[in-house]
C-alpha cells in the first residue's frame, strides 16, 4: 500500500522559506521510496506555492484575509485543523501521516488532527509549546539538545534530535561526495540572508566586500520573496558579483565557495554538510540559541546585526584572511557533523511506524 503524506507548513514574508524547504526536502526523499506527498499551505504574502508545485507536489491552498491582527497562522487554530480535517476527509485516499513544521501550531491543533485517524509528526525546533505526536523532530544543535522535549511530549514520543536527522536535499549529499574539507586561501564568498532578508543585511554584506575585498569573487543569492531584490541585482552588476535569484543549485554554489556569509537556521547545516565555513547574523528570535552554541564551540564566526554590522563583519573578514588555519579548522568540524542522509533516516523511521501501527 502507497503511503500517502501531507504536509503542513507555511512561507511568508514574516515566517520565511526554512520550513518550506525543509518539509520539502523530506517530501522529495519520501517520494524516491514510493510515497505520495501533497502539501497544505496558506497563501500568505511571499507563500512558496509556486516552488512547491514546480518540485511536482500537490499544494491545497488555504485562503487569508488580511486583518488587522494577524498570526503566523493566519486563522484561528481551530480554523486551521478542521480545514485540514477536510481535507483528510474529502480525500480519494486515505492520508496515513500529517507532517507539521509550523511554530503557530501546537497540542490543541494536533489533538484535533489526530481525531482524523492519522499518524502525526512535528517538526519543532523552539521548545516552547506542548506536542501530541507520534514522533518529533528537532534537527538543530543546542545544549543539552538530547532532553528538550523530555516535559513537551508523551513518553510514547518517538523524539529524533540533533543534527543527525538534518534534513537536506539531495543534491547536498551528491555535492558532499567531490568537495572536501577547505584548505586554502579565501578566493570565493558566497551571500545568502535567506529568502527574504527583511533586516537588508546582504546590501550591507556586499559593500563591504566590494569596498575591502575586491580579490573575491562573490556569489549573491536571494528569494523571490526578498523585497530589495531589484536593487541587490543592479547593485550586483555595478560591482561585478554575481547574482542569483530563487536558484536551484544552491549546493553547487556553496560547494564551489570558500567562505559563506548569511543567516542561522536550516542552511546552517547545508553549509555543514558541504565543509563550509560561514560568518553567521541571527536574523530571528529562533536562531538565537542554536547561532550562540555554535559559535561557542567554534563552529561558525557571528556577526550581530545589532552592533556595527558593517565594521564588525569587515573584522571578521580580516580575521578569516589572516589566520586561515582557523578556517580550516572550522571545516573539518563541520564537515563531520552533518553527513547529508538525515532525510533518509527519517523516511525509514516513517515507514517502519507505519509498519508496525498497521
Amino acid at each position: 500500500m502507497t503511503m500517502r503524506v501531507l504536509f503542513r507548513v507555511d512561507a511568508s514574508t514574516q515566517i520565511g522559506s526554512g520550513h518550506v524547504m525543509r518539509c520539502l526536502a523530506l517530501a522529495q526523499c519520501l517520494r524516491k521510496t514510493g510515497a505520495d506527498c501533497e502539501f497544505v499551505c496558506r497563501e500568505f504574502s511571499g507563500h512558496l506555492c509556486g516552488i512547491i508545485e514546480q518540485h511536482g507536489f500537490v499544494v491545497n491552498k488555504l485562503p487569508y484575509f488580511q486583518q488587522e491582527e494577524t498570526t503566523w497562522l493566519g486563522e484561528s487554530w481551530e480554523t486551521d485543523a478542521h480545514q485540514l480535517i477536510d481535507l483528510i476527509k474529502g480525500s480519494l485516499a486515505p492520508f496515513h501521516w500529517v507532517i507539521v513544521d509550523h511554530y503557530a501550531i501546537d497540542a490543541r491543533w494536533e489533538k484535533a488532527v489526530l481525531c482524523a485517524g492519522v499518524l502525526l509528526m512535528v517538526i519543532d525546533d523552539l521548545d516552547n509549546r506542548d506536542h501530541a505526536c507520534h514522533v518529533l523532530l528537532d534537527q538543530n544543535a543546542v545544549c543539552d539538545y538530547q532532553s528538550r522535549y523530555k516535559d513537551r511530549v508523551s513518553s510514547q514520543c518517538l523524539c529524533l534530535l540533533g543534527l543527525k536527522y538534518a534534513l537536506l536535499r539531495h543534491d547536498f549529499v551528491v555535492q558532499r561526495q567531490r568537495v572536501n574539507p577547505r584548505q586554502g586561501p579565501i578566493k570565493r564568498v558566497l551571500v545568502f540572508f535567506g529568502g527574504v532578508d527583511a533586516v537588508g543585511l546582504t546590501l550591507q554584506s556586499m559593500q563591504v566586500l566590494f569596498e575591502k575585498y575586491s580579490d573575491f569573487q562573490v556569489d549573491v543569492v536571494v528569494g523571490n520573496a526578498n523585497p530589495l531584490k531589484d536593487h541587490i541585482a543592479q547593485t550586483c552588476l555595478e560591482y561585478h558579483f554575481s547574482y542569483h535569484l530563487q536558484i536551484q543549485n544552491m549546493a553547487e554554489l556553496m560547494a564551489n565557495a570558500d567562505l559563506s556569509i548569511g543567516a542561522g537556521g536550516t542552511t546552517t547545516w547545508e553549509r555543514f554538510c558541504l565543509g563550509l565555513p560561514s560568518i553567521v547574523t541571527p536574523i530571528a528570535d529562533n536562531q538565537l540559541e542554536s547561532v550562540a552554541y555554535l559559535e561557542k564551540n567554534q563552529l561558525i564566526f557571528v556577526c550581530n546585526a545589532e552592533t556595527n554590522y558593517k565594521t564588525v563583519l569587515a573584522q571578521k573578514l580580516e580575521a578569516c584572511r589572516a589566520f586561515p588555519e582557523d578556517l580550516r579548522r572550522m571545516s573539518y568540524k563541520i564537515f563531520d557533523l552533518v553527513d547529508g542522509k538525515g532525510c533518509d533516516r527519517v523516511v525509514d523511521i516513517l515507514k517502519g511506524y507505519q509498519s508496525l501501527e498497521n
